[in-house]
């Protein structure tokens, strides 16, 4: 745990010898890493996340129990995810609207349920990502979200829940369309 402080995390980095770290998450096809407690870092450090496999990497919260499962909402934190499934679920919240960026590559997918947030000062779903919302909310509070790598492409959007915004969702190069598979989950919940 950061000490002193009770509060639960899996990870925790320092500014003490370096405030730039890095952390690499594989995940191959068919496996998942899963993070129960957040991830935190000292104010002033800069961590890049890279994300890549097919598989998923996927932070949840305790359902709102606590507030104590915020994922590095104190640091910039810049996240690629290059392949497989980011998810973040069970109110939990990663990263930081005020710094760092999220970008997801063609052939991602950023996965939100039961009330999951992300954050960061600027979010890219590049040509042939993927978005999906599997019950409850999935918010993006970031002031810039830019949908599109280049001319025509297609951000994909599916699953039923929620989506919130704290900004609008902005067509980064022109011709960039959403391609959407929304519906029910069978309990006629509905995607908004």
């Amino acid at each position: 745990p950061n000490a002193g402080t009770g509060t639960p995390n899996a990870i925790y980095w320092t500014n003490n010898q370096t405030a730039s770290h890095a952390l690499n998450l594989d995940a191959a096809a068919g496996n998942a890493i899963n993070f129960y407690d957040p991830l935190l870092a000292d104010s002033g450090v800069t961590l890049t996340v890279t994300k890549t496999g097919d598989g998923e990497v996927a932070f949840y919260g305790d359902n709102g129990a606590s507030t104590n499962y915020n994922s590095l909402s104190s640091s910039t934190t810049n996240t690629t995810v290059n392949g497989g499934t980011f998810t973040v679920g069970n109110s939990a919240a990663y990263g930081n609207a005020a710094a760092g960026t999220f970008t997801l590559s063609s052939g991602a997918m950023l996965k939100g349920s039961n009330n999951g947030t992300l954050r960061a000062a600027a979010i890219r779903l590049n040509n042939g990502s993927g978005l999906t919302v599997s019950g409850g909310t999935l918010a993006l509070d970031s002031a810039s979200i830019a949908l599109g790598s280049a001319a025509n492409g297609i951000i994909n959007l599916t699953g039923y829940g929620t989506l919130n915004a704290s900004s609008n969702l902005n067509a980064a190069y022109s011709g960039t369309s959403v391609a959407a598979n929304i519906g029910t989950d069978g309990s006629s919940n509905s995607y908004t």
